[in-house]
């Protein structure tokens, strides 16, 4: 950082040499109508000693991974397969007894705590969950997770679940109830990172989301603003209104 000098380059995977290939070669066409995915992702720094990010290989199944470095050599310290959605979120980092643990959520419907400096799976929820494509919004050692199936939450289809956790394992504490005012998206261009604010101190979670499928005479869409308490669940205040914004 004081030369501003590379020190070392770590690989994050086929997946993002093709896309930085693919977006030089249309740059090069300039051609407008074509385009090449973001990727919505970045590395964290634990502890100033590893750091972390996720890996992505390409496709959905099976190919996105968490991968941890030395900061000093750059030299891989550990990799776990199947652990977070590479393309479009990053790892959280969460306190449990003192000690810095990483908390992540994959695409096929799986929560990890993972122990960074031992390079260990501390444990997994792999049932009830469903598509996590985005980083995790939370508070403390609670969090919020999609609990609709992989292949169902696209579009006005997600359901948001809290969960409690530490370093036992974690459990659900309670979910929406299942219907239209609370469905949501969990793409990453319109999900959870853009349309929700965690108020820990006054027990309180702000939801700008939920699509209706009325349309105003303008052609505009009736969306939701939602109000529940992070403790249960409970709906505090709801309002209504019409936009044509995404």
């Amino acid at each position: 950082a004081q030369t501003g000098k590379l020190a070392w380059e770590s690989k994050l995977g086929p997946a993002y040499g093709n896309q930085k290939a693919k977006l030089e070669e249309l740059l090069k066409a300039k051609k407008p109508e074509e385009r090449s995915y973001a990727w919505w992702t970045s590395p964290i720094a634990v502890d100033n000693k590893i750091v972390v990010f996720p890996n992505y290989s390409g496709g959905r199944s099976k190919s996105y991974g968490l991968k941890a470095v030395d900061p000093e050599t750059g030299k891989e310290r550990w990799h776990f397969r199947d652990t977070i959605n590479g393309r479009s979120s990053f790892p959280i980092q969460v306190k449990l007894e003192g000690q810095t643990y990483i908390l992540c959520a994959s695409y096929e419907g799986g929560l990890y705590l993972v122990d960074p400096r031992a390079g260990k799976i501390i444990w997994s929820v792999t049932k009830g969950l469903g598509v996590n494509s985005q980083t995790l919004m939370g508070y403390k050692n609670r969090v919020l997770l999609n609990t609709v199936p992989p292949g169902q939450a696209r579009g006005p289809a997600g359901l948001y679940a809290c969960y409690e956790f530490d370093l036992k394992g974690a459990k659900e504490v309670w979910t929406l109830p299942d219907k239209l005012i609370n469905k949501h998206e969990w793409w990453p261009d319109a999900g959870a990172h853009r349309k929700i604010v965690i108020d820990g101190e006054n027990d309180q979670i702000h939801i700008v989301d939920s699509k209706h499928p009325k349309v105003t005479p303008n052609g505009k869409r009736w969306r939701y603003w939602l109000r529940f308490k992070l403790s249960t669940g409970e709906l505090i205040a709801e309002n209504s209104y019409a936009t044509d914004m995404h």
